[in-house]
């Protein structure tokens, strides 16, 4: 995960609306005030205009919505005589420098709120605030300076969390997944690909927080997730089985002193790039992928390891894995192999794709059902990690 987290006085904080839809890099070549961080505020809803309001410098672009009923329950942001603040309904945003709906909001009286509860009963799209995806969010502190927060990869519930850290009574979410962007002197990060109705411009920035991402020693990917199932037989769903093995492997790891992450905790969706790059910015010592696999023939079975190809350090990984394997369980070993599979060819540290055992065969499945052979085996995973890096 990248984050970019800068600190603003709410009198240098304006919008540039555009008169027609378009990308972040159209909007700011055309504003004429120098500037130091652009970004998106709402992904585009209409003819030039938003999914809510927005006031710039006292005119009011009027709403877009077929359901205004449910705009008017959306939270503003605005800044009137230098000074910034939220609120619900439209009261005085006509004589605001600045004003926009957005949200929900995430905190509030310097409290976490029940963020599925706000984006059921405030008419959102039915987002999982566990998800992790690019984020945009902006938090006011008790001093009155405006924190902009912009991240590559995080939940909601990550972003709350970072925002409250850093003095912010209250948030409000922004924008999030494809439409996040942010420019800092002309440079663009992240996407650049939707048509936009403003953009959110900082022209002095007064403090940037650096990113501070703990390294760790092993990030674990519980393979698929979220909308993405993985192999699906007879009801057994993959991604649930490789959440089970990994959160044991967690467990046994962490018991012995280990620093590790977790690519997701629970049923979210990834991204195989954003698996790699959580793994990368953590500058992780090695990377353990677990999958469970699926075959035509139900006669397949057994495990099998993936590194990259001439990866020495992702054979001496799996290999090292496979010395406790092998005397925790009876189940064969199908093969070691080499792939191009993206989360191996991504990850700059020794990185394995384990595949333990088909689900489409019937002594496979009947141990992956079995919560006592998940513990075992996940065990013997934890004593490979860590005989190999004894030994790095």
């Amino acid at each position: 995960m990248t984050k970019w987290l800068t600190v603003a006085d709410p009198r240098d904080i304006d919008l540039a609306v555009p008169q027609s839809p378009s990308t972040l890099t159209a909007i700011m070549k055309h504003y004429p005030l120098s500037y130091e961080v652009a970004s998106n505020v709402v992904y585009h809803m209409g003819n030039g205009q938003s999914c809510g309001p927005l006031v710039e410098s006292f005119h009011v672009y009027p709403a877009y919505s077929d359901h205004p009923e449910v705009v008017e329950k959306w939270p503003w942001l605005v800044i009137k005589n230098g000074k910034a603040k939220f609120q619900y309904g439209s009261s005085g945003i006509s004589k605001a420098n600045v004003a926009f709906q957005a949200g929900p909001m995430l905190v509030d009286g310097g409290k976490i709120l029940d963020i599925p509860k706000e984006i059921r009963e405030r008419g959102y799209d039915p987002w999982n605030p566990n998800e992790r995806k690019p984020q945009l969010a902006i938090g006011l502190t008790s001093s009155g300076d405006l924190v902009h927060g912009v991240w590559s990869l995080a939940s909601l519930y990550e972003v709350a969390e970072e925002l409250l850290s850093l003095g912010c009574s209250q948030v409000m979410k922004l924008d999030s997944g494809e439409s996040v962007g942010r420019i800092e002197n002309g440079a663009l990060e992240l996407s650049n690909l939707r048509k936009l109705a403003a953009a959110l411009v900082i022209r002095k920035v007064k403090t940037r927080f650096a990113s501070m991402i703990e390294t760790v020693d092993i990030v674990l990917d519980p393979g698929h997730g979220g909308k993405d199932p993985g192999a699906v037989f007879n009801g057994h769903f993959e991604k649930s089985v490789n959440l089970q093995s990994v959160l044991l492997i967690d467990k046994y790891l962490k018991r012995a002193g280990l620093k590790t992450a977790l690519t997701r905790t629970d049923d979210s969706d990834t991204t195989l790039a954003g698996i790699a790059e959580f793994a990368n910015v953590r500058r992780a010592k090695l990377f353990l992928s677990v999958h469970h696999n699926w075959f035509k023939s139900p006669d397949v079975n057994g495990r099998e390891y993936f590194r990259y190809p001439g990866s020495v350090n992702g054979l001496r990984l799996a290999e090292s894995i496979e010395r406790h394997l092998k005397i925790a369980t009876d189940q064969p070993l199908r093969r070691f192999a080499e792939s191009n599979f993206q989360v191996l060819r991504n990850t700059n540290m020794p990185a394995v794709l384990y595949e333990g055992g088909f689900m489409t065969n019937a002594g496979d499945l009947a141990l992956l059902k079995d919560p006592d052979w998940l513990d075992r085996c996940a065990l013997a995973k934890a004593f490979g990690i860590i005989e190999y890096l004894k030994g790095v």
